[in-house]
């Protein structure tokens, strides 16, 4: 990567450009992006990021990626500062080509190192000091960074949608909260992807060879990026909202994307505004892109074109991210397992607590397995019985292994006692023998039910699925098994 750092760029742009040095356009650029995406959105995305407070907060975040390179923090700007472009030219010098490029970041990176480490004569190493973050051997991560960005905002929707479910109102606002900065702040690298120079080796001014005699000054960056609609009056959002089409599933050859292949679809949309490197810089050559007169405007329909690509686009990848998002399986059982704690507790506390009549109950369907049995016999000192069957027992020990004889005695909680000598909380059998079908009738036991034992009595909880395995039902309960 052959850039001038950060502060030196700035310098030099403020000494060429004079009051034209303002970044504010370059924020302005993106936070249009992000009206063009919201804009795009259909009416069946989650309403809450159309609110006044939310729309104004994803478009304020558009520049946030900006705010963290104008740091003086070297580690931010080593994590942050590669993540805004790909000059795609340098690939060859690796002998990489960008449609073969690997998926992961880190692989990528163990990629380039390996080849200068194997050509050091081709790589020299970059000035100390012009990198001091240590960026300049990079290529650059735009494209794994939208990758990254977009997993992020799945795995958000991913929890939003379980708290929908069965979160409370502070989950589920802070659940939107954090929906609103993802979407504000990874907006930002789909803008930058749609700015030709942030695709290029020819970044701030051409270089190396230059038959057509193209700029070589390095204040074009900034001029493309904001000078020209600072001089211009700005991007007229709501003319281009009119151009829109309503966000669909991101598409990659005519179809549309899965969810693996959004890198795939990240680097062929860099690889298509690289092809528009020349056709911008010959926009200045011939001074369309002035901003006075009429040919001097002629350039801003380019701008805006661009703009209006990169709404669009993180538009569809918002869309997609939401309906691609897998359910959190594991915070749905968490969630699942806390309200029927915090229900059983509530019907504890209120005397609600649904019992099962131990003589009038229906007989239970018989499994055809003879080895699965139950067993009641009497005990010499108490009235307490003996029960032997394929269940599951979560007791003290959070054991699910109860295929040997439990035990049971009143404990002095209102529980019964088991075999670690701990309250007996939750019985879930499987199946009854045939032999030990009538009896178990007589108590009103039935496979499929999660029973709480409490003063003597099997207390109904709720149906179980039985599909499900030993170590999973333990923990809807809440039970950690060992």
């Amino acid at each position: 990567m052959r850039r001038i750092s950060a502060s030196a760029l700035a310098l030099l742009a403020f000494l060429q450009l004079g009051v034209h040095l303002a970044l504010g356009w370059d924020y302005e650029g993106h936070r249009a992006v992000n009206q063009l995406a919201l804009a795009s959105l259909p009416a069946n995305f989650p309403a809450f990021v159309r609110e006044p407070a939310a729309a104004e907060r994803i478009a304020f975040l558009a520049g946030e990626m900006d705010r963290w390179r104008n740091t003086t923090d070297l580690s931010l700007k080593h994590y942050s500062f590669p993540d805004h472009y790909m000059d795609l030219e340098e690939l060859a010098d690796y002998g990489l080509k960008p449609e073969l490029l690997p998926i992961f970041r880190y692989d990528f990176v163990a990629q380039l190192a390996l080849i200068r480490q194997a050509h050091p004569e081709k790589f020299p190493e970059p000035d100390p000091n012009y990198n001091q973050d240590h960026t300049r051997g990079l290529v650059g991560f735009l494209p794994w960074a939208i990758t990254e960005s977009v997993g992020k905002l799945k795995s958000n929707f991913s929890y939003y949608k379980a708290f929908e479910e069965a979160g409370t109102p502070d989950e589920i606002a802070n659940a939107q909260a954090n929906i609103i900065y993802v979407m504000g702040v990874m907006g930002h690298l789909p803008g930058d992807a749609s700015q030709p120079l942030h695709t290029t080796i020819h970044h701030h001014g051409w270089i190396g060879d230059n038959p057509n005699h193209y700029t070589t000054s390095r204040a074009f960056h900034s001029w493309i990026d904001g000078g020209f609609f600072n001089k211009t009056g700005g991007v007229n959002v709501e003319a281009l909202k009119g151009r829109l089409r309503p966000a669909h599933l991101v598409t990659i050859n005519g179809r549309p994307a899965k969810p693996e292949e959004m890198f795939q679809v990240a680097i062929l949309f860099l690889m298509e505004q690289n092809k528009l490197v020349e056709p911008l810089y010959q926009l200045e050559k011939d001074g369309k892109l002035t901003g006075e007169g009429e040919m001097g405007l002629e350039g801003k329909a380019f701008l805006e074109g661009q703009l209006l690509k990169s709404g669009q686009l993180l538009g569809d990848i918002w869309f997609t991210a939401w309906q691609q998002a897998p359910p959190d399986l594991f915070l749905k059982s968490q969630l699942a397992r806390r309200n029927r704690i915090s229900l059983i507790s509530h019907q504890f506390k209120t005397n609600q607590m649904p019992t099962t009549n131990i003589t009038n109950s229906s007989p239970v369907a018989t499994p055809p397995d003879a080895k699965n049995f139950i067993k009641f016999g009497n005990n010499n000192s108490n009235t307490t019985q003996s029960i032997k069957a394929d269940t599951i027992y979560i007791g003290k020990d959070g054991q699910t292994d109860a295929i040997g004889q439990l035990n049971f005695r009143p404990h002095a909680n209102g529980y019964l006692e088991g075999p670690t000598g701990g309250p007996v909380k939750i019985l879930i059998f499987r199946s009854f023998g045939t032999n030990d079908l009538e009896r178990a009738t007589k108590l009103g036991l039935k496979v499929g039910i999660a029973y709480l034992m409490k003063g003597g009595e099997f207390q109904y909880i709720s149906d179980v699925d039985l599909k499900l395995t030993d170590q999973e039902l333990a923990k809807q309960f809440g039970i950690e098994t060992k």
